[in-house]
């Protein structure tokens, strides 16, 4: 039943549902979407003379047309076309609608197949197509010896230079309904193993007198009588070192009709001089035979492996709770891991040890001095590392230690390494469960944070006058810069990824009252500068509160310069103390005399041998010192830094925390210019004396007058 449109309904019960195979490209070309497959129908009797009848399927608008052709068989109708024949083809004539009718149940030259005559209607014309003779031809490959004991003594002639012989003989023979007119000749090529896309090598190449030896050879037989077998034989050697000694080898057979060209005129041609092979889908018969290599395996020959894998990490501790190997950073640039492995049962064929690692852990060496069996680790490919030669076979009874080195590049923002290790053989495993182990780590960072700072400068002098926040016109008018600058250095080897450094900067003085404002000390005028290394600061609130004009020298490449300031006249006398009388000397600090805030830095990915430093400028106000210290000696005023990891999920161990945490100190030092008072001219002193000697000779004489006015006055 046709159905050209391509359409049915549900009550359309066809026998069976044939169509052709064809990409998209070729069906647009084509235009097979309005072909008409199946327009015209027709029984082609037995084309190829197996007994069972063929179908012959039109598509006239399939480009000009088309007639495809489906063999018949015990199972009815094969569903692949065995051929197609276009109107484009027929070169000596041009047809339209080519395959819309067809005319069958006649043999024009009486050779004893079939012939067809298919109609064109649009171009008012059709072809005759005559059947070709088909020859059947089948094949005996003999492979010798029947399997290949690598262990026997050398199997090959004196002319080829290897031990293992294989003997390839390949007979053929065919059958045919007629007497052809020619003999037929076979082209056959035989492939050993490449034939495969998986082989890479093959283990067997052919022996040739005239050329190189290759895994492909190519040949000819002519086939003289009908059903006699016609041979020819190769010889295939083994190469003296592969891997693979457990699978098969396998050799690729193919073999097509040698045929001359078909001679196109207006004449019918002598058809039996052209015969086909009887093939269903292609030009050339395949197949595929195989050749065993003889294993220490039992009767069988199947060797049966137990492979047992343990792997144990030197270098690191295992933690029963969290079930990981703990591996601490200062060990981390080298990775030990002792592999046993062990086979209680039949030989293990190509037997490897795959491991997969992270991106960050590369492959090093292998050391195999325990056992003293060479073992090859490949470098990594696709994050595996293939350790291969563990034996091959792999023998029964048989331990192998060794231990592959790995180095862990960097330690990633996660603290957890994962290797997946498994063991693989072509032999059949009998317990591959205990050939996979998973090694999981857990990254201990260990690392050792100083901190250090120093002032810049370490001292300054204040002098000047006593003066309000209003009289600052521009910050040389506050006092000499002072800077602060902390270094954070990691001694360790780990990576410490996050982390934050607190300074507690005295910027006022401490009030009486809790909330309320202190006289300026440190007073800064910019956020502070990153130096060196990945931080970034919070932005202070304290920043130059009274909007005072920053002026002077800019700060250059991020190192401190001092700004030069004139000299100011000195305070009048009446306020100077002498230096004899400075003897104390007051520590200005956040738990003490001063009011501090705290300035967060957070430093992120510190690594080993590495720094942050963190520069925080300012100017000391002076006329806080004048007034509240001008009686001190010295004024120490501390910022204090410490440090502290952030890192909530990653365990990182510091060696010493007392470095954690550093004062710097500046030395504020007064520099007022004392004048002493003059001395007492010698007259004056002389007058005072006689002044005091006069004072009491008039006391005297005034109470002697008393006591005598006090006396007469009794006798009276």
């Amino acid at each position: 039943m046709g159905v050209p449109n391509g359409e049915m309904d549900e009550s359309t019960v066809p026998f069976k549902i044939l169509s052709r195979d064809m990409n998209e490209l070729e069906c647009y070309t084509l235009g097979c979407e309005h072909g008409r497959f199946g327009a015209a129908l027709a029984n082609a009797d037995d084309l190829n003379q197996d007994g069972y009848e063929d179908l012959l399927v039109g598509a006239p608008y399939e480009g000009h047309g088309a007639v495809y052709v489906f063999h018949g068989s015990k199972d009815g109708i094969v569903e692949k076309p065995t051929q197609r024949i276009a109107a484009s083809n027929l070169q000596h004539h041009t047809f339209k609608s080519f395959g819309s009718s067809f005319a069958t149940g006649m043999d024009i030259d009486k050779n004893g197949y079939p012939d067809v005559l298919v109609g064109a209607f649009e171009s008012d014309s059709l072809a005759l197509l005559l059947s070709r003779p088909v020859l059947t031809l089948s094949s005996n490959i003999i492979l010798s010896p029947k399997s290949i004991d690598l262990k026997a003594a050398k199997t090959c002639p004196s002319n080829i230079p290897a031990k293992h012989c294989i003997t390839v003989k390949l007979c053929l023979k065919y059958t045919a309904t007629i007497t052809l007119s020619e003999t037929p000749e076979i082209k056959y090529t035989i492939i050993a193993e490449r034939f495969d896309p998986k082989v890479i090598h093959s283990r067997v190449l052919f022996h040739n007198e005239k050329s190189a030896p290759s895994f492909e050879i190519t040949g000819t037989i002519k086939l003289k009588r009908k059903d006699d077998e016609f041979c020819d034989s190769h010889h295939a050697f083994l190469q003296s070192s592969f891997r693979d000694k457990l699978s098969p080898i396998k050799f690729q057979f193919s073999y097509k009709l040698k045929g001359k060209p078909l001679n196109r005129n207006n004449q019918l041609p002598q058809i039996n001089a052209f015969p086909i092979l009887d093939l269903t889908t292609a030009e050339e018969t395949t197949e595929i035979k195989q050749i065993d290599i003889q294993k220490e395996c039992g009767s069988d020959n199947v060797c049966q492996s137990d492979l047992t894998l343990k792997a144990t990490p030197l270098n690191a501790t295992f933690d029963s709770v969290s079930k990981r190997y703990i591996l601490s950073s200062k060990d981390s640039s080298s990775l030990l891991i002792r592999f046993i492995v062990t086979n209680s049962k039949e030989p293990a064929y190509d037997t490897k040890l795959n491991l997969k690692v992270p991106e960050n852990v590369i492959y090093q060496g292998v050391d195999y001095g325990e056992s003293k069996q060479p073992v090859e680790c490949s470098s990594k490919k696709n994050d595996v590392i293939v350790c291969d030669r563990l034996g091959n076979p792999f023998l029964p009874n048989t331990n192998l230690i060794f231990i592959v080195k790995l180095v862990i590049e960097d330690v990633k923002p996660t603290n957890f390494l994962n290797i997946e290790v498994n063991l693989t053989t072509i032999s059949d495993e009998q317990t591959p469960d205990d050939n996979e182990v998973d090694i999981a780590f857990e990254m201990l960072i260990v690392t050792d944070i100083q901190v250090t700072g120093q002032s810049s400068p370490e001292q300054v002098v204040y002098t000047g006058n006593d003066r309000g926040e209003s009289a600052m016109k521009s910050e040389d008018d506050i006092g000499p810069v002072v800077s602060h600058i902390y270094d954070v250095y990691n001694k360790g080897s780990g990576t410490v990824p996050q982390s934050k450094l607190t300074i507690e900067w005295p910027y006022e003085l401490a009030s009486n009252e809790p909330d309320g404002d202190g006289k300026h000390l440190l007073y800064l005028l910019q956020p502070p500068r990153v130096q060196e290394g990945k931080v970034t600061c919070r932005h202070p609130t304290i920043i130059n509160p009274a909007s005072i004009k920053i002026s002077g020298k800019k700060v250059s490449n991020d190192k401190v310069v001092s700004y030069n300031r004139k000299r100011r006249s000195l305070p009048k006398a009446s306020k100077i103390i002498a230096s004899a009388q400075r003897k104390s000397s007051q520590d200005l600090n956040c738990d003490s005399g001063a009011k501090c805030y705290r300035i967060v830095c957070d430093i992120g990915n510190l690594e080993g041998e590495k720094s942050a430093t963190i520069v925080i400028r300012s100017r000391l106000w002076e006329a806080t010192l004048l007034e509240e210290f001008r009686n001190a000696d010295e004024v120490n005023i501390r910022s204090r830094a410490s440090f502290e990891i952030t890192s909530n999920n990653i365990d990182i161990k510091e060696t010493d925390l007392r470095n954690n945490v550093y004062d710097v100190v500046t030395v504020a030092i007064p520099d007022i210019d004392v004048s002493l008072p003059p001395p007492v001219p010698w007259w004056i002193i002389l007058i005072a004396v006689l002044i005091g000697l006069l004072f009491l000779f008039l006391l005297g004489f005034l109470l002697w007058k008393v006591s005598i006015i006090t006396d007469l006055s009794s006798l009276c």
